[in-house]
């Protein structure tokens, strides 16, 4: 197994993968614009070169089904493009109807610069978190006399990482469901 080859990869996919309000355009775009930033500034997030992060389709569909907010006169506003990297990071875990509650329950126009900047905050420092958990996990690997073979190895790295992701999704959705019912009552 080729540590390097693997923190690097940890690296460049934990360290290049946020935008910042500051690049986030201070101007109302046009829904090819929106397209044009956020498929170039998300670029990492595809795993090949077909990939879209978004199509035309995919936004009218949140602002249809009200996962999105409406533009303003075919207009989105940086807002509309703060939501649209929310909507993004959280969908590769969450169900969009998972989403649209928690933005509903949590959100405001007035909240929306303020929770996304915590949360680049707070992803940098866990994204620290998670590369060194990842190196953990790598010398555990390394170190487990029973395992010979690299290809194993890898196979058994993969599983631990899926392994936590899968309860943080879960407790995520749990903690959803409980802001649901809450609000409900």
């Amino acid at each position: 197994m080729d540590i390097q080859k693997i923190l690097d990869l940890t690296d460049k996919t934990l360290h290049n993968s946020k935008i910042e309000i500051s690049e986030i355009p201070n101007i109302n775009l046009y829904m090819e614009q929106v397209l044009s930033f956020l498929n170039d500034e998300l670029l990492e997030f595809k795993r090949n070169s077909k990939d879209k992060i978004y199509t035309k389709s995919m936004i009218n569909n949140y602002v249809k089904s009200q996962v999105l907010s409406k533009p303003d006169n075919k207009k989105y506003t940086p807002n509309h493009v703060i939501e649209l990297l929310l909507i993004f990071y959280m969908k590769q875990i969450l169900s969009l109807e998972d989403i649209k509650s928690l933005l509903e329950y949590s959100l405001s126009e007035n909240n929306l610069k303020e929770a996304y900047s915590s949360y680049l905050k707070h992803t940098s420092s866990e994204y620290l978190d998670i590369s060194s958990e990842i190196n953990g996990y790598i010398d555990i690997i390394q170190n487990d006399d029973e395992l010979k073979n690299d290809e194993t190895k890898v196979l058994i790295l993969i599983s631990l990482l899926t392994a936590k992701a899968s309860a943080y999704k879960m407790f995520s959705e749990k903690l959803i469901d409980s802001f649901k019912n809450h609000k409900e009552k």
